[in-house]
């Protein structure tokens, strides 16, 4: 497991995407322990939401491995770049936001 935390971008996006590679072990591990783990379980729409998160997130990790980098062509971080990955991130919000409507 990825745990998330609050200093690395991304972090979210990479413990949940685990989390869902991971999830035909984590749902055995959670039905071997559901007496131990009470209400602390993962129903099909928690499974869902989660999905459904990593979607969203998705072009965020995208932009922000576009743009990190030491390039010697002066990509990866210059102006230009991030004013049309902001584009970019706006137009994706705009769709999910429809979507989610």
């Amino acid at each position: 497991m990825i745990l998330n935390n609050s200093t690395r971008w991304n972090s979210t996006y990479y413990s949940i995407e685990r989390g869902l590679k991971l999830s035909t072990a984590l749902r055995v591990f959670l039905q071997q322990h559901a007496q131990d783990l009470h209400d602390d379980q993962l129903s099909e729409d928690d499974w869902q939401q989660l999905q459904d998160v990593v979607d969203a997130l998705w072009p965020f990790k995208y932009i922000t491995e576009r743009l990190e980098g030491n390039s010697l062509t002066g990509s990866h971080g210059a102006v230009w770049e991030a004013i049309t990955s902001i584009d970019y991130l706006m137009e994706e919000i705009e769709e999910k936001r429809r979507d989610l409507q």
